[in-house]
């Protein structure tokens, strides 16, 4: 084998170089998803390359085909790739590194190159800052400052994953950690486990008398790519695709508070550690002691992290909580909610089908949720304007409805509600007359386009989509993209303010690039009374699952079912809908 890819990170690297490369000479999207798949796939399999390569190997990871094994099994054997010579030619040389880079996109890359020969990041910076940028077609002046803004934006996104790119890796790690016959039990810790919807690195925990061994077992994984350190009871190490892990190990009767203290966060941590001082306490990462020599307190023994917080008078606090907000003065008081779980959920209420721009038919996505033990979807499909979402016509959306007609009468104990996603024009209008609105079980309005309007401008079309008696649900209400597009510039207090008045639900996207209504906002909805819709805005019989990320986002913001209308019944729901559409209709005719 040659040793040009003998490593999960050179591997990982030419997959996404092929699918740059794709990409560029605008191959079929699906091969392009391929590399990317496969490329998150060997990220988190816990097998070395000397494993891989051995025949069936690569094709046993899920998410890597005969296609892509073969690739990268030329690769490994002969450290070259005839594939990626031949696609290099006459491109960029850092070309995923430039792709990259939000708003540039393909076409700007090519032209760039053509004219000014840029190669890489670097070679933009230049061109960006010599102020001949402009004079490329396609370019303006103040495109230099707009491209250096995003460079910023993406230096400052690297290293860092969104939730379930960490969540997935994390528990590819603590699968392997826990096979070592040496660790008795073992946690993912840290900002994944209190489910941050940005994650820098991965922490984790492991009880274990023998430290050393387990030690030794971690830093040899497979997932493991360099040792920044190791220690007798903490190690670092450097994963494939370049995320940070950090593992310690303690005894079994420290795991518990060291498990507590890593997983944080600092301001949780440091109010804990202030109300075990008013005991006479000291608390830290291995559990309680005497603050002061000279006054005896019993210090209490900790079996768990339930055990810690009783000690303190507490409640116990889960994890989702733990941000140093009000979840201790709300633990003290006994008055902590009791956070929606996943089996409150009763479907979803934004999803595409290939009506639009999905990829499940209505009724693959129905068949979707039921196998989730669902009672309903909602089909909102996208609406005219998003013409390269395949936007519906009117008539093509009458004949959408008809289709979910048809499937409503063959099942039982199941329903589709016909809905859309109805895009919320400059001026705050909506993308369909009334006629057709009304046509609809519900309507998610959302923002597009036309991101960039001033504050005053953006916050005005928001509260007119809000106010609109026909609309159900604030989609994405601020357009954020994680890692890759900031939000629009919105007065959040007047948006909540519009939607509490009008009774409007906001919508919680659990896609989790997006994650948004942010759950710092949602936690200020609540006190406004304002109600939920966690969506995966879903766009395949997959992308339902996204819904556990929008759950983790309502947890953090102290959400009950109660709050949230996908957690009511159909029924419920169905009841609900029709009352919300004639309140908003009492509250928008002039008395």
């Amino acid at each position: 084998m040659s040793e040009a890819y003998l490593t999960k990170a050179s591997l990982i690297a030419l997959l996404r170089q092929l699918s740059a490369l794709h990409t560029y000479h605008g191959e079929n999207p699906f091969k392009i998803k391929a590399y990317d798949n496969a490329a998150r796939a060997l990220a988190a399999d816990t097998h070395s390359v000397a494993d891989l390569v051995k025949p069936g190997g690569l094709e046993s990871v899920k998410g890597i085909g005969k296609g892509i094994a073969a690739i990268l099994r030329e690769a490994i054997n002969t450290g070259t790739s005839p594939m990626l010579i031949e696609m290099s030619a006459n491109t960029p040389r850092d070309l995923a590194e430039l792709l990259d880079i939000p708003k540039l996109g393909v076409v700007k890359i090519k032209k760039l190159h053509e004219q000014f020969q840029i190669q890489s990041v670097d070679d933009l910076v230049k061109l960006c800052e010599s102020g001949d940028l402009g004079t490329c077609p396609g370019f303006t002046k103040q495109s230099s400052e707009k491209i250096l803004a995003a460079i910023a934006q993406a230096k400052n996104s690297a290293g860092k994953m969104l939730l379930h790119q960490g969540l997935a890796l994390g528990d590819a790690v603590l699968e392997f950690l826990v096979k070592s016959e040496h660790v008795i039990e073992a946690s993912v810790a840290g900002s994944a486990r209190r489910q941050r919807e940005v994650i820098n690195d991965l922490d984790f925990v492991a009880a274990s008398n023998e430290a050393a061994k387990v030690m030794d077992y971690f830093c040899k994984s497979p997932l493991v790519e360099s040792i920044i350190g190791k220690g007798p009871t903490k190690s670092s190490v450097l994963l494939t695709g370049g995320t940070q892990a950090d593992l310690r190990v303690v005894t079994p009767e420290q795991y518990p508070a060291t498990l507590h203290h890593f997983t944080g966060s600092k301001e949780h941590n440091t109010l804990l550690r202030s109300r075990a001082l008013t005991m006479g306490l000291s608390l830290n990462e291995y559990g309680f002691s005497q603050a002061k020599a000279d006054k005896k307190v019993d210090v209490p023994v900790i079996k768990s992290e339930t055990d810690l917080y009783q000690a303190l008078g507490l409640a116990y606090v889960p994890p989702e909580l733990r941000e140093g907000l009000r979840e201790v003065e709300w633990a003290a008081e006994n008055s902590l909610p009791t956070l929606v779980e996943e089996s409150d959920y009763r479907g979803p209420l934004h999803c595409h089908s290939t009506w639009s721009d999905g990829l499940g038919s209505i009724a693959d996505m129905a068949e979707g949720c039921r196998e989730r033990g669902w009672e309903y979807i909602a089909i909102t499909d996208h609406s005219q304007l998003a013409a390269y979402a395949g936007g519906l016509k009117p008539a093509q959306l009458l004949e959408q409805q008809a289709e979910i007609d048809e499937a409503n009468a063959g099942l039982k104990s199941f329903k589709i509600f016909k809905g859309c996603e109805c895009d919320i024009l400059a001026d705050g209008r909506l993308d369909y007359s009334d006629d057709i609105l009304e046509t609809m079980d519900l309507v998610v309005a959302s923002v597009h386009s036309r991101f960039n309007r001033s504050r005053a401008e953006q916050t005005a079309r928001l509260v007119q989509a809000i106010q609109h008696p026909l609309v159900t649900i604030l989609g994405h209400p601020t357009g954020r993209l994680l890692l890759s597009r900031e939000p629009y510039d919105l007065d959040m207090d007047a948006v909540l303010e519009a939607a509490a008045q009008s009774g409007t639900v906001i919508e919680i996207n659990a896609d989790p690039r997006r994650l948004d209504l942010d759950w710092r906002y949602v936690q200020q909805a609540a006190t406004m009374g304002i109600r939920f819709s966690i969506n995966p805005d879903a766009h395949s019989v997959k992308g339902l699952d996204n819904v556990r990320y929008g759950i983790a986002m309502a947890r953090k913001a102290g959400l009950e079912k109660e709050q949230i209308i996908n957690c009511l019944s159909e029924k419920e729901l169905t009841k609900f809908l029709v009352e919300i559409k004639k309140q908003k209709r009492a509250k928008s005719t002039p008395s």
